[in-house]
């Protein structure tokens, strides 16, 4: 269910799943035609279906687009990512893998020699980072952490690396929060300025 903030109900209590509002849309689920599996759509704020109830995994709408996941009848994944009136923008199976947006970059992965190897596209599908990496997780505070092989460091939104940790540091979180990040140092916990 959903409330407006006099307390009037908007959606009425008739989903599996119904997610706070992101961008303007609900993320809801829905009991599948199996009868036991949830598939999952979108709500507008008004309660009314933009996106029907079909997606095997979605993610809350971001920087205006949403992430889907389809699986096939050999439980490989297929991703794509929705617009705000329910078309896709970025067409299934662009990339082998694909993460949610977030200051307007996703991490996406294509497959090269046999290894993931992970960048970054805007939400117009074009990469602006060059796969490159063997890790990379999203964008908050307009930078993002990084791998190739056992080393991780920190990149802006143009790819460029803002820090690399000291040897004996290690990331606890996946990404900043306000400028900070929590990192161990040897055995000691600490906190990483942005």
């Amino acid at each position: 269910m959903s409330l407006d903030m006099k307390g009037n109900e908007i959606i009425p209590c008739e989903h599996s799943h119904l997610s706070a509002c992101s961008d303007g849309m609900f993320l809801y689920g829905a009991t599948a035609e199996d009868g036991w599996s949830t598939v999952y759509g979108f709500l507008d704020k008004k309660g009314n279906v933009v996106v029907k109830a079909e997606y095997y995994d979605a993610d809350d709408y971001s920087d205006g687009l949403a992430l889907v996941k389809k699986r096939d009848e050999n439980y490989n994944y297929h991703y794509a990512f929705l617009n705000k009136k329910g078309e896709i923008a970025i067409a299934f199976d662009s990339y082998e893998r694909m993460e949610p947006f977030s200051n307007g970059l996703a991490a996406v992965s294509i497959e090269k020699d046999k290894k993931s190897l992970w960048g970054y596209i805007n939400t117009k599908g074009e990469i602006v980072i060059a796969p490159t990496y063997g890790h990379a997780y999203p964008f908050s505070d307009n930078v993002a952490i990084v791998g190739k092989g056992n080393n991780e460091f920190v990149i802006d939104t143009k790819g460029e690396v803002v820090f690399v940790p000291e040897k004996d540091m290690n990331f606890i979180e996946e990404k900043f929060s306000e400028g900070l990040m929590p990192v161990a140092k040897g055995k000691e916990l600490s906190v990483k300025c942005g």
